[in-house]
């Protein structure tokens, strides 16, 4: 696994740690970055290496790092690493050179401020803390903000970002935090996403999935547990959704308890059942997975406490028999059954 730290000293990127990612400058020769809108992820995992500018959406392995900074082709860069006796991995080499559905016309509105939550507006950073997230949200997920002056359609709203799982900007969500007609905005038209997949682990070591309608729903079940996170974006789960989340040995379903959210449950559970182990969590009356964070972060940790070894416990994540409907199918799952 590449030495993250050494590669961005010996090309001379100056960063700053922000939870398990280092933040910098855009190092792209062609693009001027003033506020540090790049990221590169040094933590062991399924993203390391990856990194990806929420700026001009440049991004890639670090094979296409070496290759922009130094001016180098692609097999020259990877000489370059290698010579430089950098342990660089299939996984990571692969990020350079598979190829990925292009984004026809879709990126980060130029109104979006990546910035650090202290200077956010006031009232965006107060609806933001009053939610329950903190400067660490921020920089673990890359949310934006648009003032509520600017003339745009997202003006007054926190943008939140979908990568894919190589770190590339997808689509987004933007979630107003004032009063406003519609509570949320995403693009009509953009590749197919599920929000959190950036974080997932190597596919040979996914062993549980939450499943939550919203992004905010998403960040509320990270931040209580840890636990790998697939946010469908809405309710109509995606053939292209189901897929990927059926590289989980174990799927929870976290969806809103009303008729929409217990709709996209059944149909979860009806298109992931022959592939994977599906548990269909109840949420209380009225409340979404964001709202019960807020109200009490524990109380939404213990919801999913029958998910074993929950980080933090310092045991390895496997599912066990407890409280929850549905949670008794998956018992065995430690067992390797």
């Amino acid at each position: 696994m590449i030495d993250v730290l050494r590669l961005l000293d010996a090309l001379g990127i100056e960063y700053t740690r922000r939870g398990s990612q280092l933040r910098a400058r855009c190092p792209h020769p062609d693009h001027e970055d003033l506020n540090p809108s790049w990221t590169i992820v040094a933590d062991e995992g399924g993203r390391h290496g990856f990194h990806h500018c929420f700026a001009c959406q440049w991004g890639g392995g670090p094979v296409a790092l070496v290759a922009a900074v130094l001016g180098l082709e692609p097999k020259d860069a990877r000489a370059w690493l290698e010579d430089g006796d950098y342990a660089v991995t299939k996984l990571e080499l692969e990020l350079d050179v598979r190829e990925r559905p292009a984004v026809a016309g879709l990126g980060v509105p130029p109104e979006v401020q990546f910035i650090p939550l202290e200077r956010w507006p006031k009232a965006a950073r107060e609806y933001l803390e009053r939610r329950g997230f903190g400067a660490a949200t921020v920089d673990r997920w890359g949310l934006g903000v648009v003032s509520a002056t600017e003339k745009t359609q997202l003006r007054g709203r926190i943008f939140i970002p979908v990568l894919d799982d190589a770190g590339e900007f997808r689509t987004y969500q933007a979630r107003a935090f004032g009063k406003a007609a519609t509570r949320y905005l995403t693009p009509t038209a953009g590749p197919p996403a599920i929000f959190g997949c950036q974080y997932w682990p190597a596919p040979v070591e996914r062993q549980v999935v939450v499943v939550p309608e919203g992004p905010f729903d998403a960040l509320a079940v990270d931040a209580a547990t840890g636990l790998p996170v697939g946010s469908l974006l809405g309710s109509d789960p995606q053939p292209w959704q189901l897929l990927r989340l059926a590289t989980f040995r174990v799927v929870v379903v976290l969806t809103d308890p009303d008729a929409a959210g217990r709709k996209a449950a059944t149909a979860l559970q009806a298109a992931l059942a022959r592939w994977t182990r599906v548990v269909l969590h109840a949420l209380p009356a009225g409340r979404d997975p964001a709202q019960v964070y807020e109200d009490d972060p524990v109380e939404l940790r213990a919801m999913l406490q029958f998910v074993g070894g929950l980080p933090g416990d310092g045991h390895r994540v496997v599912v066990s028999a407890g409280p929850g409907a549905g949670a008794e199918a998956v018992a065995g799952c430690a067992r390797g059954e």
